[in-house]
């Protein structure tokens, strides 16, 4: 694929909203996505609707959209991956989780898989690891589109930055997160539970990044923020498998 002699653009919070509202807004994906489930082959694939939409946008020569797949990674290859590792990835996906009016039960599993693919990342080399991480980038993104979701909020969640730390302080500590995860009834629902997991060890970590996605405060707002959004609210599915 042709790379672009535009400079590389950098993960922030504007630019990444960007992307990710471009995305979630391309017409020309959403329509690519329902022509391609309702035929064959995606159309007879023993799995869900989230898997055959993200199929879409996949490499599979059969099942996907070669100009919807390229489209998708020009977006993904326009960011430097050069520092990008797991706390940037959780950084920015719980962000955009808590970003959404609803509790997005698909953008849940990319910031699981977020968490998984960041327990493994070591083992990686350098080069390995940007591809794996572009190739998550990918798959989230395609994620969005296949969520249809759409309502973001208007201004960050993380702002205004003077009253953060009061904000902070008003949410539930973890401890008391968990407890309100394990007394939902039906428990163990093992997405919430997982997801207030993911959360908690993210909001806790001492990352050493100098150019991080959140500060500290931030992360932890962001964090708990996105547990109580697992815990409080339904996953909006909008369509069935």
């Amino acid at each position: 694929m042709p790379q672009s002699n535009e400079p590389l653009r950098q993960f922030t919070r504007q630019t990444v909203f960007e992307v990710a509202d471009a995305v979630a807004s391309n017409e020309f994906l959403r329509s690519e996505q329902d022509r391609l489930v309702a035929i064959l082959p995606v159309k007879d694939l023993d799995i869900g609707w989230v898997q055959r939409g993200v199929n879409v946008f996949s490499g599979h020569p059969e099942r996907n959209s070669p100009k919807a797949f390229a489209l998708i990674w020009t977006q993904v290859n326009a960011f430097d991956f050069s520092n990008f590792d797991g706390s940037h990835a959780l950084d920015m996906v719980m962000w955009l989780y808590v970003m959404l009016k609803h509790n997005d039960f698909i953008i849940l599993h990319a910031a699981t898989s977020a968490w998984s693919l960041q327990q493994l990342e070591h083992l990686l080399s350098p080069s390995d690891k940007a591809k794996a991480w572009r190739v998550w980038l990918h798959v989230a993104l395609s994620a969005l589109v296949t969520s249809q979701s759409r309502d973001f909020r208007e201004e960050d969640v993380c702002s205004p930055s003077d009253d953060l730390e009061a904000r902070l302080a008003a949410l539930p500590s973890w401890p008391q997160l968990r407890e309100k995860a394990l007394a939902l009834p039906g428990f163990p629902d093992e997405h919430v539970y997982k997801m207030v997991q993911v959360a908690e060890e993210h909001g806790n970590a001492k990352y050493n990044n100098v150019n991080s996605f959140l500060s500290t405060t931030e992360r932890d707002f962001v964090a708990r923020t996105a547990a109580i959004t697992v815990i409080t609210t339904r996953s909006r599915i909008k369509r069935t498998s």
